[in-house]
């Protein structure tokens, strides 16, 4: 399998070269159109179209039941929600490499909606998952969202750094952009950053069969800074915002023994058969 997903990564970023980008923008969505409607059927793909562009912000949230899912998962109308659900659930781009073990700790940092958490619960059943996201609006969805799945998981209300600090949450102009950034005065902060040490140390965790983070821009100084943390890991999927993290991940994956992949827009950490 894994074989496939290189190939097929390959030939995508060897189209992404050849054809012009309006052009390959045009056939990237032609093909997401093709996976949902293979996956979810006809009235899936619409439903979800539906739901994607629905531009009245006061339209009530919806619950989508999806096949790969073990309970229905609520998402906000005419936002970003759809094109998260597309790309974790529908395409699941977190089960492109599987860890060596059946995974029994999870952290999912920048969990969003809780769409990757509850694939991530829905998929290892054995499996207990933290979920980081400071993201306030974000951080009530996702905590409805986890509900169903009980004491497998906890949501904590924290944002991924390098070290311990207080961070403050910014709108870069989507709820996909929205990031956050270190403040002095605790009285700024929104929020804890809490550093993967600080992480494994406070929830007991021995060892990460799975760390996924997507803390857009982040990645950059927390696979620079000190990435020991990696040596506790197994499988890591992180959300690369620009070339320089994707620069810093491969560096300090291969400085930790993993083999580096790439699959759309992650850079995947595995350690090697």
């Amino acid at each position: 399998m894994r074989a496939s997903i290189v190939i097929a990564d390959r030939l995508r970023r060897f189209a992404q070269k050849a054809i012009p980008a309006r052009l390959y923008r045009i056939l990237a969505e032609f093909y997401n159109q093709y996976i949902v409607m293979r996956r979810l059927g006809f009235w899936g793909l619409q439903q979800l179209n539906a739901l994607r562009t629905d531009g009245d912000p006061s339209s009530p949230m919806k619950a989508l039941n999806l096949p790969n899912l073990n309970h229905p998962l609520w998402v906000r109308p005419g936002g970003s929600d759809v094109i998260e659900v597309i790309h974790t659930i529908v395409r699941e781009c977190y089960g492109q490499y599987e860890p060596l073990r059946p995974p029994k700790f999870i952290i999912d940092a920048g969990a969003n909606i809780g769409d990757s958490t509850c694939w991530f619960l829905s998929r290892y059943m054995k499996a207990t998952v933290l979920a980081f996201e400071p993201d306030p609006d974000n951080f009530e969805v996702l905590l409805r969202n986890t509900n169903p799945y009980g004491s497998r998981v906890q949501c904590i209300k924290a944002g991924l750094w390098f070290r311990d600090a207080g961070l403050k949450v910014c709108d870069g102009g989507s709820k996909i952009g929205t990031y956050v950034k270190e403040v002095s005065h605790a009285e700024e902060a929104d929020c804890h950053g809490l550093s993967p040490q600080t992480i494994a140390s406070r929830f007991k965790l021995p060892y990460i069969d799975i760390f996924k983070v997507d803390i857009e821009g982040a990645e950059t100084a927390l696979f620079t800074k000190d990435p020991t943390w990696l040596s506790s890991c197994d499988v890591v999927y992180v959300d690369v915002h620009s070339k320089d993290a994707a620069r810093a991940v491969a560096t300090a994956g291969q400085q930790y023994g993993f083999s580096c992949h790439r699959y759309r827009e992650l850079c995947i950490l595995s350690r090697p058969n």
